[in-house]
């Protein structure tokens, strides 16, 4: 159920190593009019990095 309150943006990492899939991606969610912050990065090394800069998921990761 939702609730009255405002929903707030959904931070999305798009991991994608074709720039032309990715184009096509983020037109697809621009398109859609999607209000969420889509970030795009080539590989899973600098996802990973991405995510360790990011305060609020760090207790999510898992050091192997």
């Amino acid at each position: 159920m939702i609730h009255n309150q405002a929903l707030r943006p959904i931070k999305i990492l798009l991991v994608e190593n074709s720039p032309s899939d990715a184009n096509l991606a983020i037109t697809s969610f621009l398109n859609a009019q999607i209000a969420n912050n889509l970030y795009w990065v080539e590989d899973a090394k600098s996802a990973m990095n991405y995510l360790q800069e990011q305060e609020e998921l760090a207790h999510f990761l898992v050091q192997t």
